[in-house]
This record gives C-alpha cells, sequence and structure tokens, in this order.
C-alpha cells in the first residue's frame, strides 16, 4: 500500500535566521489495520540540505526520517529518500492523517518537497 504526496514550496517567507520555515504535507487512511513496516521515499529540490529536518507523523508521535545537520555533505543541494526503513510506528493503527512534516531551520534559502510516498505493511 502506497501514497503518494504532491510538491510544496519552502520559500516565500521573508524572515529573520532564527525563525524556521515549517511546512507539512497530510495524507488520511481510512483503512483499518496494524503496521507491521513502513517505509519512505521522498524527493526534495532545496539549496542547501543541511539546514532541512524531517518526521514522519502518526497518532501523536513523531519519527525523525531525515536530520540535515547529520549528513555527511549538507552543503550539498536536494535530499532524495529512497526506501527509508521507519521504525516506531509498528503495532499501530494504519487508519488516520499521516503527515510529513518538514522544517527548513533556515529561512533565506528555498526549495519544495516534489514529490513523497509511504509504503506500509499491514496485516488485518
Amino acid at each position: 500500500m502506497a501514497n503518494q504526496g504532491g510538491a510544496l514550496d519552502f520559500e516565500g517567507v521573508e524572515q529573520s535566521h532564527e525563525v524556521a520555515v515549517q511546512m507539512y504535507d497530510v495524507v488520511v487512511f481510512d483503512r483499518v489495520g496494524t503496521i507491521e513496516s513502513i517505509t519512505v521515499n521522498a524527493n526534495i529540490e532545496h539549496t542547501y540540505r543541511g539546514d532541512i529536518y524531517l518526521e514522519l507523523r502518526h497518532g501523536g508521535v513523531s519519527i525523525n526520517i531525515f536530520n540535515g545537520h547529520e549528513v555527511d555533505s549538507p552543503w550539498e543541494d536536494n535530499i532524495t529518500l529512497e526506501a527509508v526503513e521507519v521504525n516506531g510506528f509498528e503495532g499501530a493503527n494504519l487508519a488516520g492523517d499521516w503527515e510529513l512534516f518538514a522544517v527548513d531551520t533556515y529561512g533565506y534559502d528555498v526549495g519544495q518537497i516534489m514529490n513523497w510516498s509511504i509504503d506500509f505493511t499491514v496485516s488485518e
């Protein structure tokens, strides 16, 4: 089971560097099932990936899936996540809102979430 998110822009917010630009995209599942595993895919265009932080959120739980401060080459552009295994939702119910939450911790650069998807393994 997979779901695709659309493009979202980081740019267009004038601010000081102390204030982060935050954005999110929500997909809603009405299917009931118990989560066994999750992987996330995402393509993000950005001028500096070292200041990007991504979380997957569901049911009051937030799991970090990317932290630009911890990558080997933060000065590079763009982020590609391919089948990133997300641990922490095992045993949870699939139904409800699933949110990809992104923070650009330095608001003077620009980027956008081009697409993203969630793949679930679910037991009934």
